[in-house]
């Protein structure tokens, strides 16, 4: 064997070599992974639960409009912060969708969404939802996700509330959020309504020389309030808001009929742990990091 044949044969065997070494380490990578992917496979999938929430920002609830809000990322409001705890701690998935109040409501009669949050109890949506109840059937009022308070705001001392009764002069108009139960609060009142989707249509009409009313949340009305107050040079006397509210408001998750038929005891515990964070004064500590901002 000359130079040159001892050469090729002394390559050939490292050639070889590094060809079984690179086929072995594939194969055991290889092996890896389909194991790997053989048990994500014969894990069982966590269930899917779709719930819808209002679009517009309503702070601490949702920090920001639905275009406005992150992905991901922590801080975005009480309602994501409760859904991720109740997540983790059902092992479930659950996808916040965010659409106009009155779309959500038809999703949920239409089955497209599994709940709707922040829905104040009104007799006619158990048609088509759950509420959470007490063994005698009564709406549970500690299994409520947040409370919040209806506040009227008025422009002219000519529209008189007292907290039972509400009068407006002929050419007065009283507005709140669209398809809010607001509406039907006053319209119990005697009181004809104009509904806007926008909270920010609702302050434009108070800013009018037109004697309005209008009815909705303190987190959602007082900065576009103070905001158009200054931007329009209006006395800040002009606009009151009334001492004594509409209406104290238990707003719960409202979860769809089929949803609940073939998941009541998922849906029971998702209610029991809302219970739970206010009794225990989680939902408080959650809350502290955005009222406290």
């Amino acid at each position: 064997m000359n130079r040159k044949q001892a050469f090729n044969l002394v390559l050939a065997v490292i050639t070889s070599s590094s060809i079984f070494f690179t086929l072995q380490t594939n194969a055991s990578e290889l092996s890896y992974t389909v194991s790997e992917t053989a048990h994500a496979l014969n894990t069982p999938d966590k269930t899917n639960v779709s719930v819808c929430g209002v679009d517009i920002a309503s702070p601490p609830y949702f920090l920001f409009s639905s275009a406005q809000t992150p992905k991901s990322g922590e801080h975005r409001g009480i309602t994501y912060d409760l859904m991720k705890e109740v997540s983790q701690q059902l092992n479930i998935n659950i996808e916040i969708l965010r659409f106009p109040w009155k779309r959500c409501l038809t999703m949920l009669k239409k089955g497209t969404t599994d709940g709707v949050i922040g829905a104040s109890f009104i007799d006619k949506r158990t048609l088509f939802g759950h509420y959470p109840t007490t063994p005698t059937g009564l709406i549970d009022q500690n299994r409520v996700m947040f409370t919040s308070v209806y506040w009227l705001y008025t422009n002219s001392p000519s529209i008189l509330w007292n907290g039972r009764s509400l009068t407006l002069p002929d050419n007065g108009i009283a507005a709140t959020n669209l398809g809010y139960s607001s509406v039907g609060l006053l319209e119990k009142l005697g009181i004809n309504v104009h509904e806007e989707h926008q909270p920010s249509r609702l302050v434009t009409m108070l800013m009018s020389n037109r004697p309005v009313l209008i009815a909705g949340y303190e987190n959602q009305l007082k900065p576009l309030i103070s905001e158009s107050i200054k931007k329009n040079k209006i006395p800040a006397e002009k606009i009151k808001k009334r001492p004594t509210p509409l209406s104290h408001d238990y707003m719960y998750l409202l979860i769809s009929k089929p949803f609940y038929r073939s998941h009541k005891g998922m849906t029971e515990s998702i209610w029991n742990l809302f219970g739970e964070f206010h009794k225990s004064g989680r939902y408080q500590q959650i809350a502290d990091t955005y009222l406290k901002k």
